[in-house]
């Protein structure tokens, strides 16, 4: 189990960052420390990385064992996680039926997300943002036209420039480009 730590690092680097969440109220605090207890009475491992949030924590863990894992959450920014021994349990949404809970992995990535895999999800989802933490997306394209962008199909060649300029933006800042 991996507890939130706090955000104050990238709320240094971006002031909005999760600045529409609503602060828990006493009540979640009392039950958490329940759990706390309750998870430890189980044996259970927990995580609190002070100052880091729980996901990077999650993504720590699933970067560095080696042991098969399945990580449980409803934030879809875990699916960039996915690799052949790492897997996420969540809601998967499919056209004309109620969602419900699966196993998504390596192997069914595409069918369950519509993305190609786990890292072309994650350079679709840098540039359409994040309106739920506050992060600005790529103006003047949307999924549709990034998942053509990925596919190699044609799209408005001021499109095209603007998703190339941002990724070539993403390559100075971290000195490899993602998009090979």
């Amino acid at each position: 189990m991996c507890w939130e730590g706090g955000f104050k690092k990238r709320k240094e680097l971006l002031p909005d960052y999760k600045s529409n969440r609503v602060s828990s109220s006493p009540e979640v605090y009392d039950q958490r420390a329940e759990l706390q207890v309750l998870l430890c009475l189980l044996g259970a491992d927990q995580y609190y990385p002070r100052e880091h949030e729980a996901d990077d924590m999650i993504a720590y863990l699933a970067n560095t064992r080696e042991e098969d894992q399945v990580i449980m959450s409803a934030d879809k920014d875990m699916l960039q996680l996915i690799r052949p021994n790492v897997s996420v349990y969540q809601k998967v949404r499919k056209a004309g039926s109620k969602a419900g809970r699966e196993i998504i992995d390596y192997r069914n990535f595409q069918e369950k997300t519509g993305w190609l895999n786990p890292k072309t999800f994650l350079e679709a989802h840098c540039a359409l943002g994040d309106a739920v933490d506050q992060i600005p997306k790529v103006k003047g394209v949307g999924e549709a036209v990034i998942h053509a962008y990925f596919l190699g199909m044609e799209i408005p060649p001021s499109k095209k420039r603007t998703l190339d300029e941002f990724f070539a933006g993403v390559c100075l800042i971290t000195g490899k480009c993602i998009t090979s």
